[in-house]
């Protein structure tokens, strides 16, 4: 927290809250467009966007699961993305939800 602090030059929390309002809608679009029929460019852009903006503030291992996320649906479609990737993907957000102290909902 101290090193965002000082590279945000302010406190973390308005960003940390922001940024989790942006994983929760990620988070959404990902379980939405899983499926068969789902639309895999909107998979694709919201696995591309979790993993950038995790990456941002330093949560690695987020960033690296929507990375694997992303390639496999640019590979194999809705296919790519199995319940495993889902369950890892839910897991590691409730996990950074912790280690940062923010609220769920």
């Amino acid at each position: 927290m101290r090193q965002l602090t000082d590279d945000l030059g302010m406190e973390p929390e308005p960003f940390i809250e922001r940024f989790f309002q942006d994983v929760i809608k990620q988070q959404s679009l990902i379980h939405a467009n899983s499926v068969a029929g789902g639309h895999i460019e909107t998979l694709i852009h919201a696995s591309h966007r979790l993993k950038s903006s995790s990456r941002t503030i330093g949560a690695e291992r987020l960033g690296r699961l929507a990375a694997d996320l992303e390639q496999l649906v640019q590979q194999e479609g809705n296919s790519g993305c199995t319940s495993e990737h889902l369950v890892a993907l839910d897991r590691e957000v409730m996990l950074l939800r912790e280690a940062l102290h923010v609220r769920s909902g």
